[in-house]
């Protein structure tokens, strides 16, 4: 009597038609998720300001004196830093204390800040009751590449800082108050 062994694996067919199935599936996720990474990196920014500008508002209230946020070298998308600002001037001067730091946007991306009059603005302040310095409002724009006004709340993120201090964020508005994706 003669036992029959099976052998145990895919045939070279089973395996061209799994990889063909694998491929076709990661074609119709790849855009989908592009567009998952976009819209974080978009969200994530527009997150990490609106936390630097509450926390600079409240280390203000906190020590009684003026904290800004300031755009570093190149503008806001070379990212931005938290200072105490001893002569109320917005601009980081040596000898005023850093208290927190964000680095540079991934390539691409841009993001700019104007005064509600479409002023260009590199920083904002805070003064002792946690409002503006200045009291005028500030507009802050965050874009992704290839922005268009057909992709506009897909491609920027727009914030609104009043005079009392408080951030409003919302989807789209790449041109807003002064200031545009293009």
């Amino acid at each position: 009597m003669r036992i029959r062994t099976h052998n145990l694996g895919v045939t070279l067919i089973e395996l061209l038609v799994a990889i063909a199935v694998l491929a076709i599936a990661v074609s119709l996720a790849a855009p989908s998720f592009s567009d998952t990474i976009r819209n974080q990196r978009l969200s994530s920014r527009s997150f990490s300001l609106q936390e630097d500008l509450a926390y600079a508002r409240a280390e203000a209230v906190k020590l009684q004196g003026n904290v800004a946020l300031a755009a570093k070298s190149g503008g806001m998308s070379n990212g931005w830093v938290v200072f105490e600002d001893a002569d109320a001037d917005e601009v980081l001067d040596s000898g005023e204390r850093t208290l927190r730091e964000q680095g540079a946007m991934s390539s691409g991306y841009t993001m700019a800040a104007a005064t509600g009059a479409g002023n260009p603005k590199a920083g904002v302040g805070f003064d002792r009751r946690g409002a503006l310095v200045g009291r005028g409002t500030l507009a802050v724009l965050i874009c992704a590449p290839n922005w268009s006004a057909a992709k506009d709340k897909e491609f920027a993120r727009n914030l609104r800082i009043a005079s009392n201090g408080r951030a409003e964020s919302a989807k789209g508005k790449g041109s807003h108050r002064g200031l545009s994706c293009t």
